[in-house]
């Protein structure tokens, strides 16, 4: 039995017992530490609008479910894996702490208004048994954070800002796209590509790099100080910075490398790619460089290829010798 399976199942059983009350989204949620573990969550989120669920039927729907996945009777411990949540109530979840691998579900997306535009795209890979891998591991991850405490392995950004180009940046507003390889992998991270958390001194090679290429090549002095390294300002401009890998383990950097997230980026370039003309890439680093053949090549797109700008040295020659 696979995720998209219990998926099937799942909707197959709400439709009989519901028929025209709609099901907004699925979330098949890790319950425990293993991948392969028999026993999930399962989340079905509903339209109350077109009508209210009653005990008989989710009980119904229930049965259904657990027979067909789990095997199980009457009284299996698995109903209490199966829920029922209206997408008005989520509502009331926005404003809670989350873990990081929630942010990658049906019921964060349904609650997060300012994915609107992302939405068509996400909440399809979301369904993809990738996500779920990625969702496992990075469950796993937070758990061995939690246990070990201020010595143990964080994960940056926090949960709410790993989706943080995307929400600056709709989809309608992207003109320029800067792919970055992870996050920095200490508290400076803010979920932008190169960015730094607002208020922080400049400590990042990466940024400083950015920002004196751009003061030779344009002759201007911008300054060094906090005031510029968080780059909203960008972002809000059309300038989507977006990391080809949305996490990182602290002290470690490249740690959640080859886990999902370069498919799910690698989507969201091509979806860019194809909805959008004449956009602007610029691919930094050999792991952004690889998201180059997602690229439409007849909407009148622009890619500039460079290395790292950790690899740039200290002025724009060496990024300039780069580009292809």
């Amino acid at each position: 039995m696979n995720e998209q399976q219990m998926r099937e199942i799942t909707e197959a059983a709400f439709k009989v017992c519901f028929g025209d009350i709609g099901i907004v989204g699925i979330d098949v949620n890790p319950a425990f530490d293993h991948y392969d573990d028999p026993l999930v969550e399962v989340r079905i989120i509903y339209d109350a609008a077109c009508g209210d669920l009653d005990t008989k039927g989710k009980e119904s729907v229930r049965s259904e479910i657990i027979n067909k996945v789990w095997g199980g009777t009457e009284d299996s411990p698995c109903r209490s894996q199966v829920h029922f949540v209206a997408r008005s109530d989520l509502r009331n979840e926005a404003s809670q702490e989350i873990n990081i691998e929630d942010v990658l579900t049906q019921s964060y997306l349904q609650t997060n208004e300012h994915l609107s535009s992302w939405l068509p795209l996400l909440s399809g890979e979301f369904c993809k048994p990738y996500i779920f891998h990625l969702r496992c591991f990075l469950r796993l991850e937070g758990r061995a954070g939690r246990f070990l405490g201020e010595q143990g392995r964080s994960i940056y950004p926090k949960a709410r800002r790993v989706f943080a180009a995307l929400e600056a940046t709709p989809l309608s507003q992207v003109k320029v796209v800067i792919v970055g390889q992870d996050p920095y992998h200490d508290c400076e991270a803010d979920g932008l590509a190169f960015s730094m958390t607002k208020g922080k001194r400049l400590r990042q090679r990466s940024l400083g790099v950015i920002f004196q290429a751009i003061n030779d090549d344009l002759q201007t002095n911008i300054p060094m100080d906090e005031t510029v390294h968080n780059l909203e300002g960008w972002a809000r401009q059309g300038v989507l910075l977006l990391n080809v890998v949305l996490s990182v383990r602290s002290g470690s950097a490249g740690s959640h490398h080859d886990q999902g997230w370069e498919k799910l980026t690698g989507e969201i370039i091509k979806h860019i790619g194809v909805k959008k003309r004449d956009v602007v890439f610029l691919l930094w680093g050999k792991e952004a460089k690889k998201l180059r053949s997602k690229i439409a090549s007849d909407r009148g797109h622009k890619v500039l290829c460079a290395p790292h700008p950790k690899a740039w040295g200290n002025n724009k020659t060496e990024f300039i010798k780069g580009i292809t």
